[in-house]
């Protein structure tokens, strides 16, 4: 049984990346024009260096910044499709054939609005994403260093913008980009539940043998990075240890431990730890095992 000592020091883990997580979503929520072209690297390279925690890893931090990525990806595809600027190229219409109910032969059954895009809308889709006053002699100053395929559209903004005026063409496509933010950016993402997944930094294998014959403990699951009594090194940073959990393990099922990745996740029954999940990598393909009390893994 995972002692009250271990469960506790887990916990605080879960706690510290649950406000890290929070703290990142609030970051994204008041500046998702700034991140809604951001990928996880470009978010991790943005972010990681700026949240210090004494409690947590490296990976504990790039972890956490991945999960709050991924969580407003659907938010973020919606707005990016929405502030797209379309024209409409034609409406297909269906008709009923026959007499069917309350409908009559020659009714509109169904409709359909066809799109299209022209150089003006590529340019205030453009516009709507990357707009921003004074762009016209941005792109004018500086033409000459995109290659070959990027000046042609460059031209083309510079082109529209000369013929409708930067200030008419931005007040059109900022005015979208903002109904898109309201429309699809109400409430920021709160992070409740204590679970969490990170990699752990130790040497060892993830899952061990005991070496102790006639022992009821069969194995333990290993992971590092937890944070030891007040303990620091020379520079201040607190010292990080392994904690092993005691498990059953069945090695016609669970297969070779080399095999198991070091990334894992913690799964928490509202406060309390739950369970473990961990990945193994089979003949190339990766399925997911997950350490189960009395189902894959019996934890002890």
């Amino acid at each position: 049984m995972l002692n009250r000592k271990k469960e506790q020091e887990i916990f605080n883990k879960a706690f510290q990346i649950r406000l890290i997580k929070n703290y990142i979503s609030e970051i994204i929520f008041t500046n998702i024009n700034r991140y809604k072209d951001f990928s996880k690297n470009d978010l991790i390279k943005e972010l990681a260096s700026k949240i210090q925690n004494k409690y947590l890893t490296q990976k504990d931090v790039e972890y956490a910044i991945v999960e709050v990525w991924t969580t407003y990806q659907n938010k973020i595809d919606l707005i990016n499709k929405n502030i797209i600027f379309k024209v409409q190229k034609q409406i297909i219409k269906k008709y009923y054939k026959r007499n069917s109910g309350e409908n009559r032969k020659g009714d509109l059954r169904t409709y359909e609005i066809k799109f299209k895009s022209t150089k003006l809308s590529k340019v205030m889709s453009f516009l709507s994403r990357y707009g921003y006053v004074g762009i016209q002699k941005y792109i004018s100053g500086n033409l000459e260093k995109y290659d070959l395929k990027k000046q042609v559209f460059y031209k083309d903004i510079l082109y529209f913008l000369e013929k409708f005026s930067e200030k008419r063409l931005l007040k059109l496509a900022i005015q979208k980009r903002q109904k898109s933010f309201i429309k699809f950016n109400k409430n920021k993402y709160i992070f409740e539940s204590l679970s969490f997944t990170t990699q752990s930094r130790i040497k060892t294998n993830i899952v061990n043998k005991n070496k102790i014959k006639n022992s009821k403990i069969d194995g333990f699951i290993s992971i590092g990075g937890y944070k030891k009594d007040e303990k620091t090194t020379k520079n201040g940073v607190s010292k990080k240890y392994q904690i092993d959990i005691p498990t059953k393990i069945d090695q016609n099922y669970h297969l070779n431990f080399k095999n198991y990745s070091k990334v894992y996740t913690v799964q928490f029954d509202e406060n309390r730890f739950k369970r473990i999940n961990l990945t193994i990598e089979v003949q190339k393909k990766f399925r997911s095992l997950i350490f189960q009390k009395m189902r894959f893994w019996e934890l002890i």
